[in-house]
């Protein structure tokens, strides 16, 4: 004798539920849009990275062994100080002008090499490392970090240091700083 009191889902009914399941699912996932929340949360990391380098730029700058001084790093194997950012005196902001003097952190021959330890300037007393870009593109790496820094001024106005992120995602032109010779978006962090 068949049991006539069967209880369960007929495939139709279970098909249906799962149809509504993936409208749902699509729908959240275009409100959501999980490549814009990436591209923030990576802007984010740079703005907190850029604002570190800053600020271990002036925890150097206020010691007692540096009195006022700016961190001189490596330039072609040479001590020097933090570059002025306008080279060509076109106003710091003006188109392209304004931060062509800029120059990447790194450790490459060409870039700032803040990272030697020898120096004692940022690296290991401010900074455990130089940042490096968290975009996790293969462009960036130690040698060429994707971070900028230049001042403003020379000795007779008050120094400014600007620090500066390409490649931004989401916060394109977030502090109004370039970086030269670039066609990528930036944001920097300056005091």
């Amino acid at each position: 004798m068949k049991n006539k009191n069967l209880k369960g889902f007929t495939l139709i009914e279970l098909l249906i539920v799962i149809g509504i399941i993936a409208i749902l699912a699509g729908i959240v996932l275009v409100a959501v849009n999980p490549a814009e929340q990436f591209g923030k949360a990576n802007d984010s990391e740079r703005k907190s990275e850029i604002g570190t380098v800053l600020s271990a730029i002036y925890q150097f700058q206020t010691s007692p062994t540096a009195r006022g001084a700016l961190p001189e790093c490596l330039i072609n194997g040479a001590r020097q100080p933090i570059p002025v950012c306008d080279t060509d005196v076109s106003g710091v902001g003006v188109g392209n002008g304004g931060f062509e003097g800029a120059i990447e952190l790194g450790t490459a021959i060409t870039s700032y090499d803040c990272g030697d330890e020898t120096l004692k300037t940022l690296i290991p007393s401010y900074l455990r490392e130089i940042p490096i870009d968290p975009s996790g593109a293969t462009d960036y790496d130690a040698t060429e970090t994707g971070y900028w820094v230049c001042r403003n001024a020379l000795a007779s106005t008050v120094v400014r240091i600007y620090v500066i992120a390409e490649g931004t995602e989401v916060f394109t032109t977030d502090g109004g700083c370039e970086v030269p010779g670039g066609v990528v978006p930036t944001m920097c962090v300056s005091g």
